[in-house]
């Protein structure tokens, strides 16, 4: 999912059916946004570490929800 070119990304509902996911998936929890899912950070260019460092935070925010 982290590939920068589209044509060499799974697509989101195989990422989710692979295996490592297989002990911590609540299937009863899961549910389709009602619109796109935008992220502030899209709009702007960023390295590799300042990239990280963006995701690692928002997958930390998303946790503590």
């Amino acid at each position: 999912m982290l590939q920068f070119n589209p044509f060499f990304r799974c697509s989101v509902q195989d990422a989710l059916e692979h295996p490592c996911f297989a002990n911590i998936r609540k299937l009863s929890k899961e549910c389709l946004a009602e619109n796109p899912v935008k992220i502030d950070f899209e709009d702007e260019v960023l390295d590799k570490v300042m990239l990280r460092k963006t995701f690692l935070k928002i997958c930390n925010e998303i946790q503590s929800d």
